[in-house]
């Protein structure tokens, strides 16, 4: 069954330059802070990300903010949300900029609430119900943008949104779709799209919600497809860059979009390489310049927003002290910290895998208990040994669904986990063993 989009127009105050200019947002998550940094640190709430938004909007002298969902947080979402959306959405209307969403499954109710109480050109919801509806957006007295817009009617979604839209009667103006949803996907809860749907939707570029990571889809002559992904990196697991997204509407057409790096924080992996060194001195001059060096290049790529760099550091290669590793980086997740100009450089986590100076080639010939476990730990580093990946894979699931171990934060057991979790726990048998050997 197909839904004919509804009309509704809005003027949008006139602009000199560009036809239209549009900043994009989502998975602002208001009511969550970044994750694994000191309490009293401030700066790092996805409401002051929200903040930040506005006033980048208005830098940007963009004429429209739009707004991919799961804008608040699910938990506390509405006593947190409230004060700060409508204040920015305030804030951007004083500025002559509209803001325009679409609801996720963590906001399905607390947007509409906010759009009921504010006025539509302040901020306008559209796909209420999980129905399409188009928004037309004009600008001096000339049509500029269709808007089709689909938002979350419950926490989750199972049926896929682009099999109800249809683009319609665009009269040559571009079309950009909002919605909130899991790509590639199909069994998902929180609204599967299909992306060789949206590609020949007829839509001249689609918005996306859900994926906290950005992702950039353009194959030409397809339109682009964009995951915003969440302004404010909220936890380790969220490396990168984050920020916002702003794309013009010129000559009839949807240029391709621009990111603007705007999160406080900057979580990533570190590598340091103890390849050969042999005292514990030079093993500690080593992690801290190379932790040092990787802020700055951060630092230096991330522009004046940043305040704090969190890494996850991997320690790897093969060292005489290779027993004594876990003792020279006790403490170095509490302690080590660096100021890298207005930014704090600290560590979050620190994993090791390094191997004990050994002659590997003529282990891997070797028939000892030793030269067994490199054998083994070579195989699996070159991708083989499927049997004993899917035997302890099988064993983890069973473990998995437990109940004594349903409250650890550990995630999912797949195959990449556990082929990652048997080298580990091969290279501190190798360890252990050419220490007894030495």
């Amino acid at each position: 069954m197909r839904w004919q989009i509804p009309f509704l127009f809005v003027r949008i105050p006139s602009f000199c330059g560009f036809q239209m200019r549009v900043l994009i947002s989502g998975d602002i998550h208001i009511g969550r802070r970044s994750s694994k940094i000191p309490e009293n640190a401030t700066g790092f709430r996805a409401r002051d990300a929200w903040m930040k938004i506005v006033e980048t909007a208005i830098k940007e002298r963009v004429d429209l903010v739009l707004l991919s969902g799961d804008v608040a947080d699910r938990d506390n979402r509405f006593w947190e949300a409230i004060g700060p959306l409508e204040a920015g959405t305030s804030k951007l209307a004083a500025a002559g900029i509209q803001t325009i969403a679409v609801s996720g499954n963590h906001d399905f109710d607390v947007l509409v609430r906010l759009a009921d109480d504010l006025p539509d050109e302040q901020f306008r919801l559209l796909g209420r119900n999980g129905q399409w509806e188009r928004y037309t957006v004009e600008k001096g007295g000339h049509t500029v943008l269709h808007l089709d817009g689909w938002s979350f009617p419950a926490e989750h979604a199972s049926a896929s949104p682009p099999d109800t839209y249809q683009a319609g009667h665009s009269d040559g103006v571009p079309v950009v779709g909002l919605v909130h949803g899991d790509l590639a996907q199909p069994t998902s809860r929180y609204a599967p799209l299909d992306l060789r749907s949206l590609e020949t939707s007829g839509a001249d570029a689609w918005v996306l919600g859900h994926i906290h990571a950005k992702k950039l889809i353009h194959h030409s002559p397809s339109p682009w497809i964009l995951y915003p992904g969440s302004p404010q990196a909220l936890d380790p697991g969220e490396t990168g860059e984050h920020g916002v997204w702003v794309f013009n509407v010129q000559d009839n057409s949807v240029q391709s979009p621009e990111f603007i790096p705007l999160s406080t924080i900057w979580y990533g992996r570190c590598g340091v390489d103890v390849d050969g060194i042999e005292t514990r001195a030079a093993f500690e001059s080593k992690v801290v310049s190379a932790i040092k060096q990787h802020a700055q290049d951060v630092r230096q790529a991330m522009g004046g927003n940043l305040a704090a760099i969190s890494f996850r550091v991997e320690i790897t290669g093969a060292t005489a002290l290779a027993n004594q590793v876990s003792v020279i980086v006790a403490g170095i997740e509490k302690d080590l910290q660096f100021n890298i100009g207005d930014a704090v450089a600290m560590v979050e986590k620190v994993t090791h895998c390094v191997t004990p100076a050994i002659n590997v080639d003529d282990l891997l010939r070797s028939s000892s208990a030793l030269g067994v476990a490199v054998q083994m730990l070579k195989e699996l580093e070159d991708g083989g040994n499927a049997d004993l990946i899917a035997e302890a894979m099988a064993d983890l699931q069973e473990a998995d669904r437990k109940r004594s171990y349903r409250a650890l934060d550990c995630p999912p057991p797949s195959r990449d986990n556990t082929n990652r979790l048997l080298k580990a726990q091969l290279q501190q048998i190798i360890n252990q063993l050419a220490g007894q050997t030495s």
